[in-house]
Formats: structure tokens, sequence, C-alpha cells
């Protein structure tokens, strides 16, 4: 997707002060990013009109609900840092620049140790 802000998946933003987000009592809260959308595509209720057709879906956990800003609305806070994702077998690890890096794996020496003395029955 085309994001237009500097904001995404899985950074920590606020919402800023406005007349819409101060009517909607969400004015300041933090929140989490949780996705993104095409509007005119999706259908969702957007809070905020823009002259981009894009929206981020911003999840707070103190009202256990989320909502779709426009990107202007959002100030971000951090990439949220250590965030960790996985599918499958993958899994990510976001850094401080909110780049997503797969972790250097490590092996387990217990179980080198053991596959190298494997024991068999017989």
């Amino acid at each position: 997707m085309n994001n237009p802000s500097e904001i995404s998946f899985g950074d920590n933003v606020k919402v800023i002060e406005s007349e819409i987000t101060i009517q909607k009592g969400l004015a300041g809260r933090l929140g989490e990013i949780y996705g993104e959308t095409v509007p005119s595509f999706s259908g969702m209720e957007v809070i905020g009109v823009s002259k981009h057709d894009f929206a981020l879906n911003v999840y707070f956990e103190e009202l256990d609900e989320s909502f779709w800003f426009i990107p202007e609305l959002l100030e971000l806070i951090n990439h949220n840092e250590g965030l960790n994702i996985r599918i499958g077998d993958k899994e990510w690890i976001r850094n401080s620049k909110g780049e997503w890096m797969e972790p250097k794996k490590t092996k387990n020496i217990l179980k080198s140790f053991y596959n190298l003395f494997k024991w068999s029955k017989s």
C-alpha cells in the first residue's frame, strides 16, 4: 500500500487535538497502529477528511477498541522498537528506525550437544 505518512504498522502514536478528535473523545490518546487501508476501496468509516485516500487503524488498549484515522490526525511517538511478529516459522523484530529485521538465529547449545551424541535404542 502507498503510505503517504511516516507512520506505519506497529508504530505508537498520539491522536492530535482537533475539533473532530475532541468531539470523539480521542484527542491526546495513545495507541498502536494495527493496519492501513484505502477508504474508497474498503468502505471503512474514517475520522477526518484528507486529500489522500489512505487511513490508519489505531488500537487503544485502555478502550479495547480501534478507530480509523487520516494520518494528519496522528503524531508518531516511536516505532515500537522490539515489537515482535511471527507468521508461521518466520519472525521479525522492529528496530528503532521502524525497520523489520529477522533475528539472528542462535544455536541452542544443549540441543547441539544432544544432536552430536544421539542415542538410539538397539
